[in-house]
């Protein structure tokens, strides 16, 4: 297992640096750099070569980029063109409020899309799958920027029930921490639920037509242990595939999640820092989610292991 690992992690580098090359080329093409930002209507030829040799933009994209992975291979993200902060200071301070709405979300999702998911599979063609099937069409339809739009208006401006936006300190004042969450929680963990549910329903229906299950009814097992011990755990391999993709698309997610919502983040750092043009968080940002999206596939592929005793890694 070491050494798989150890092999998966050498065969990401060579994805992680691709990625952060085409971000950063997207970045420096869109018009304008940071210099235009701060200067403004004062911009004069003198002050832009002087701001621009400052931070190092006058050089080749080539030389900065290569700069960039050097300083990023020892652990140096650079710092913020804008604050003058280290990129790491950047977003280890706007990390805590996109992971606590990140495992909101995939909590709301799991427990919203495998019962579901399950019931329509053991009611197939019932009305309970009829409606679980319309959900899930229904949630994959609706933008995520859409649902949360909608659930401020409900929820916030009519009911009056939660805030609309805003973030507190769920350590400070938990009540308060879990009443600005739930409902940017929810509209997130609703896009990938629906997903899920029909990742899972299709899985289980697999599973329910496998010979032992029928052996294990048979034995006058009761439907839900059937369902639950036998059936749901051999259905989960698939859902697991699709769960550690989930998860990396709903920290990318949050960047539109968190703006709906006026709640601090990596999402809306990402926002600013695009806006700002500040390159070196730009970079950092997408590192820090390639990164993410990595270490997921390898928890899943641990996972596989775990579930499944037959799987083996070499």
């Amino acid at each position: 297992m070491a050494a798989y690992l150890l092999r998966r992690l050498a065969l990401s580098l060579p994805t992680i640096a691709g990625i952060s090359l085409l971000v950063f080329l997207l970045a420096h093409l869109v018009p304008g750099d940071i210099v235009d930002v701060m200067l403004g209507a004062m911009r004069t030829p003198e002050k832009v070569a002087q701001l621009r040799a400052l931070f190092g933009l006058d050089r080749p994209l080539s030389v900065q980029f290569a700069l960039w992975l050097k300083d990023a291979m020892r652990g140096d993200l650079g710092n913020s063109l804008y604050t003058g902060r280290s990129v790491m200071q950047e977003i280890t301070a706007v990390l805590p409020p996109t992971a606590q709405l990140a495992a909101a979300s995939i909590a709301v999702s799991v427990l919203v899309a495998v019962p579901a998911g399950v019931l329509a599979a053991v009611r197939q063609y019932s009305l309970p799958d009829r409606i679980v099937t319309l959900c899930a069409l229904v949630g994959t339809s609706m933008p995520v920027f859409w649902t949360g739009t909608l659930l401020i208006l409900l929820l916030s401006v009519q009911l009056n029930w939660l805030p609309s936006g805003g973030y507190a300190d769920f350590w400070r004042a938990p009540w308060q921490g879990v009443r600005h969450l739930i409902l940017p929680a929810v509209a997130l963990g609703l896009s990938s639920a629906a997903v899920l549910m029909r990742i899972t329903r299709s899985s289980m229906l697999e599973v329910l037509r496998q010979e032992y299950i029928r052996v294990a009814q048979a034995k006058g097992l009761s439907d839900p242990v059937v369902w639950t011990r036998h059936a749901l755990r051999n259905a989960l391999i698939p859902l697991l595939t699709v769960l550690g993709v989930q998860m990396g698309f709903l920290l990318g997610g949050s960047v539109v999640v968190e703006e709906v919502f006026v709640r601090p983040g990596i999402g809306r750092l990402m926002l600013m820092s695009i806006s700002q043009r500040d390159y070196p968080v730009i970079q950092g940002i997408t590192l820090f989610f390639c990164l993410v999206f990595v270490l997921l596939n390898l928890v899943v592929d641990i996972l596989y292991a775990w579930i499944d005793p037959r799987i083996r890694y070499g």
